[in-house]
């Protein structure tokens, strides 16, 4: 079966390794797959100002912000390397009449691709111009908890008009039942459905930058609680770094690629994050970790990662009361991978219906 996949395509760990991954599973089950290019660009007509313009951004980059520039170029050595992606573009009409002729199915997500904070619902992430039988969709997710009055007839439209839906989160289900009266199944990120084997492929690519480490991702800006934690971490562990990706114009190693990444997860003594990808990763790895709110956004931002830590009751490392060093450490992850590999086999059994 030719499969495609239509997700947002981002400088974003979790949105690069979740296309990957997602990818990997299908090829696995036989299939041919590839992601289509760009659905989140609005116009491919770019007027004279507006390539003066992103000329210009560019040259900034390169000679002010060479480390962003860096990282935009690790980002697309990723893609090149790893992702197999669509002749077709999406926001062409003519292609998107020849990628449905060509395609035999169209899977929807991961990642936010249903997120109706966006100014306007784009009915391309639910495959619309396919034919219905062809629009499925996988560990879709909305970000939020709850849709707004005025987006509820749009996303009524798309949602019915799906043959198949699935959805990460338990409150994405609740969303999608309250507008169609249709209870989707949740499915985990397709991130955990590789195995750590499989994501050693990309992380083994990239040197360990130092011998022992305290992994630091943020999206956010870190508390004052988490950056006094840090700071008396050091004093009790001079010989322990501190390796960090936060706060965009002052972070350590923000230059580095989606492959890196994984590859400084998996060879740091124990994280702390608010990230989403951030925490998946240090639950594959077996890594002590404690997960954070993200500051400077809405509290509903944290239903992903709740949801995750209460399936796999891991829920004590989120917003611990008290950030102990013996906390930190210890975890047992017994239990959770109980729950993950039954998990895995219900995700793969959609999958395999989906795909047959």
């Amino acid at each position: 079966m030719k499969i495609c996949i239509i997700t947002m395509i981002s400088d974003n760990y979790g949105n690069r390794l979740q296309n990957y991954a997602l990818q990997e599973v299908l090829k696995d089950l036989g299939h041919v797959v590839e992601t289509i290019h760009n659905p989140w660009r609005k116009k491919y007509n770019i007027s004279l100002e507006k390539w003066k313009f992103i000329i210009k951004k560019i040259i900034f980059y390169i000679t002010k912000r060479p480390k962003r520039f860096k990282r935009k170029l690790n980002f697309e050595k990723f893609n090149d390397e790893n992702i197999c992606f669509s002749r077709y573009w999406i926001n062409k009409k003519r292609d998107r009449i020849k990628a449905n002729k060509f395609y035999d199915l169209f899977v929807c997500g991961s990642d936010q691709i249903w997120n109706s904070e966006a100014e306007k619902i784009d009915g391309k992430y639910f495959a619309d111009f396919a034919d219905r039988k062809k629009r499925v969709s996988y560990a879709a997710s909305f970000g939020i908890e709850y849709i707004v009055d005025e987006r509820k007839k749009e996303f009524k439209k798309y949602l019915s008009e799906m043959e198949k839906i699935s959805v990460r989160e338990q409150t994405g289900s609740e969303i999608v039942d309250a507008l169609i009266n249709q209870r989707p199944e949740c499915h985990i990120d397709p991130t955990l459905l590789l195995s750590k084997n499989k994501w050693d492929f990309i992380a083994d690519k990239y040197k360990k930058p130092c011998e022992k480490y305290l992994f630091c991702y943020f999206l956010g800006k870190p508390t004052e609680r988490i950056l006094n934690f840090l700071n008396e971490y050091k004093k009790k562990n001079e010989k322990l770094n501190i390796l960090s990706i936060w706060n965009r114009e002052d972070e350590t190693h923000n230059n580095v690629g989606p492959g890196e990444f994984l590859g400084l997860i998996k060879n740091a003594e124990f994280i702390l994050t608010d990230s989403f990808h951030g925490t998946v990763f240090s639950i594959i790895y077996h890594k002590p970790f404690y997960t954070f709110s993200r500051t400077g956004v809405k509290e509903s931002m944290d239903t992903r990662v709740v949801s995750l830590l209460k399936l796999l009751e891991l829920t004590d490392r989120f917003e611990p009361e008290n950030i102990t060093l013996d906390g930190v450490e210890k975890i047992d992850f017994g239990k959770s991978k109980i729950i993950l590999d039954r998990e895995k086999k219900r995700a793969i059994e959609y999958i395999e219906g989906i795909s047959k």
